[in-house]
């Protein structure tokens, strides 16, 4: 299945692109993606970091996971919307599915840090579900 993976934030500064296939889709419960998109959780799209293409001018905020690895998140330096991700120690961008220029196609294979979810969000009952993050190979 291909998709066109391009976007960017609301305003229009900065903008992605990639024609790598998408790794894997997934719902982020985590308290940081609760704060860095201002919603119960952010759906996310990973990619190879090295496939994608980023222009425009970011602000990074630099948080440290429950793992103790470091966790990019950039946002647009104009509008303030938050973009992408980038989580030491994996070789994915996370774009912010909502930053896509067409998402129709996005259908999330996991829910992520559900330990960490509100209890009124509305989960899929036939989606994976793991309490932090589901078992993953290190680049």
């Amino acid at each position: 299945m291909s998709h066109k993976i391009k976007g960017g934030c609301q305003c229009g500064a900065v903008r992605y692109s990639t024609d790598a296939e998408p790794m894997v889709t997934f719902n982020c419960h985590c308290t940081h993606c609760q704060q860095a998109s201002g919603a119960p959780f952010t759906t996310a799209v990973a990619v190879q970091r090295e496939n994608m293409t980023i222009s425009g001018d970011v602000i990074e905020h630099t948080q440290t996971s429950d793992l103790g690895t470091l966790v990019h998140r950039f946002s647009c330096a104009k509008c303030g919307a938050y973009v992408y991700g980038i989580s030491d120690g994996f070789g994915a961008t996370a774009v912010n599915a909502v930053t896509l220029d067409d998402a129709s196609w996005v259908e999330p294979q996991m829910e992520v840090y559900v330990s960490s979810a509100q209890p009124w969000t509305h989960m899929d009952p036939a989606l994976p579900k793991f309490d932090k993050l589901p078992p993953m190979e290190e680049s």
